[in-house]
């Protein structure tokens, strides 16, 4: 099955948001928030050595993620640059449904969109590529996930849902002990 091929080729009607990505947004709006309170808590009180660990724990996850998506049978965007050699093991495990499997999708594209977003700040203005938009431009795998969002039925949005928090409720257990070793904990 390769769920973001198929979505990619069907129509798109970009002026509006499909109504499952509007609610994906608003349930894990929370677990979006920890993470960010997490990568806020690193920048404001971490030095660069343990921002750089931070980073390399949230890579080995992001493999995980990857690894589990393939292991699932999904035509995910392609493994992550270097996966092979440096996947961590994960208890995250294959998503149960191709619903669930939408789910674990959005973490995945939602943490590359929010480092496309890191990187743009860190080249500044007009230092190359854009991070991707709602619409799916100019990033591709965030625009066939809104394609194969559109295609969900609604008897299906609470397994995307669920997909997603689970993923993301994985990546703050997987990394609550490597950020307490180096002195994060929200609180």
């Amino acid at each position: 099955m390769d769920l973001l091929r198929d979505a990619a080729q069907s129509p798109s009607v970009p002026e509006r948001r499909p109504p499952l990505l509007v609610a994906l947004r608003r349930t894990a709006r929370p677990d979006r928030a920890r993470v960010e309170a997490y990568a806020s808590l690193f920048n404001r009180h971490a030095s660069w050595d343990a921002y750089g660990r931070f980073l390399e724990a949230h890579r080995a996850w992001l493999l995980a993620l990857d690894r589990a998506l393939e292991e699932s049978g999904t035509g995910t965007p392609g493994p992550l640059p270097g996966g092979a050699a440096t996947a961590a093991v994960s208890l995250l495990p294959p998503p149960r449904t191709p619903a669930e499997t939408l789910g674990y999708l959005y973490v995945l594209e939602s943490f590359r969109l929010g480092s496309s977003v890191l990187a743009r700040r860190i080249r500044g203005p007009g230092g190359g590529a854009r991070a991707a938009t709602d619409d799916g431009s100019p990033c591709r795998p965030w625009g066939a996930l809104r394609h194969a969002l559109e295609a969900v039925p609604p008897e299906e949005y609470t397994a995307v849902i669920r997909g997603a928090r689970d993923a993301f409720s994985a990546w703050e257990q997987e990394l609550s002990a490597p950020l307490a070793a180096l002195g994060v904990v929200l609180h």
